[in-house]
């Protein structure tokens, strides 16, 4: 689908110096696209912090302990 857009100067180098891509369309259409991308992270996030959505990570918990286990462990030992 095509459109036209009124963007200003400025603007449009901006764009293109981000993007790092010399051409209008494909410039405007990876910003698009980067946006619409950090949107649906965005969502998804809140719904895991608004608690609509979870994960069970199972193991997790006992591996964070093993791990803290060993950095005690090597830590006495470097103190030694």
């Amino acid at each position: 689908m095509k459109i036209t857009l009124d963007l200003p100067a400025p603007d449009l180098e901006r764009i293109c110096e981000m993007t790092g891509i010399r051409k209008k369309s494909p410039a405007i259409r990876k910003v698009l696209e980067d946006v619409l991308r950090l949107r649906r992270r965005a969502e998804i996030s809140e719904k895991f912090l608004r608690g609509e959505w979870s994960a069970e990570l199972e193991g997790f918990e006992a591996a964070k302990v093993q791990d803290r286990g060993t950095s005690q462990s090597l830590a006495e030992l470097w103190r030694d």
